[in-house]
């Protein structure tokens, strides 16, 4: 067998060091140097030829880099490991920026989640493992390469299995038509007797709108499933949605908690009682979200297992 290394810089390094460790890899860091003009500059000295090499990279933004200077280092850090004779190169994406702009909303709208894939392509990565992807579809279609997508429904499910009173009183919510079958999917993991429901959305120029709500919220616990919060504005529209119909505990589940804006007033919210989201924006662990974490009304989960096992799933 052929040796393996897995690469990163920070802030993935602890969900990098999880994955070697399941996949029996040495941790390699990648060296990177800021000049005054603002380029920068990735190096490692490993030498990866003949090795299998699996790059670990999250492309959301933080307060010190956007998505596009995460997008640019993984491109710098993927042709670098190509060009020093890999035998094979994997890129593991927990998030993917851009992932939303995957369809024509107008005529000529641009497929940007397509260009993006292209360049990563490019650069030389020969298969893909992305973490609850916004459009399954659209990853699988986006990438010529290989992909492989990893779920966090069983991770959730695991840490509120004990949550809920019963099962037959949970109402699994997704905020939105197009996410149920995701909450689904959650929803079986916790027991196969929970209801399901949905809330309409729309979206236009002036915001969110939508009345319809399908699913009975009264005097159940709620749980309302996405794969992301961004600015909140969706997650704060179903748990008022779910608070006017009565529901009597509201927890969310959302694979990447961006928290773009609004962040106070949703972990906040009275009415919510906790937030579970994943690691996939490592800004979580950092101290900006520490007072959060210590009353726990947000969790954060490592998603590196899922991860691991993804990728050990895709070499069988």
């Amino acid at each position: 067998m052929r040796g393996r290394s897995v690469f990163a810089i920070d802030p993935n390094i602890e969900i990098a060091s999880k994955i070697s460790l399941r996949l029996d890899a040495s941790l390699e860091i990648f060296d990177q140097a800021r000049f005054p003009d603002g380029e920068i500059k990735l190096s490692s000295k490993r030498d990866v030829s003949e090795r299998d090499v699996y790059l670990v990279h999250t492309l959301c933004a933080s307060q010190l880099e956007s998505v596009n200077d995460r997008l640019c280092q993984l491109c710098f850090m993927l042709s670098a490991l190509r060009d020093r004779g890999c035998a094979s190169l994997t890129a593991i994406i927990p998030y993917f920026c851009y992932a939303r702009s995957d369809t024509r909303k107008v005529s000529n709208d641009p497929l940007t989640f397509k260009y993006m894939a292209r360049m990563i392509e490019e650069c030389g990565a020969q298969k893909v493992i992305g973490l609850d992807v916004h459009n399954v579809a659209a990853f699988e279609n986006a990438f010529r390469c290989k992909t492989t997508h990893a779920q966090a429904a069983k991770l959730f499910s695991e840490n509120l299995k004990d949550r809920f009173q019963e099962a037959s009183s949970l109402l699994v919510l997704s905020p939105d038509f197009g996410g149920i079958k995701r909450a689904a999917i959650l929803g079986n993991y916790i027991n196969l007797n929970s209801n399901l429901g949905f809330l309409e959305k729309r979206r236009d120029a002036s915001g969110l709108s939508g009345r319809n709500f399908v699913g009975e919220a009264s005097g159940r616990d709620v749980l309302i499933v996405d794969d992301m919060i961004s600015t909140g504005a969706t997650a704060l529209r179903a748990v008022e949605a779910c608070r006017q119909r009565g529901a009597r505990k509201i927890i969310l589940a959302a694979t990447h908690g961006l928290f773009t804006k609004n962040k106070r007033e949703l972990l906040d919210n009275k009415y919510i009682e906790e937030v579970l989201v994943t690691d996939s924006n490592p800004e979580l662990l950092g101290p900006i979200y520490e007072e959060f974490r210590v009353t726990k009304k947000l969790r954060v989960l490592s998603c590196a297992e899922i991860l691991a096992n993804a990728t050990q799933e895709s070499l069988d």
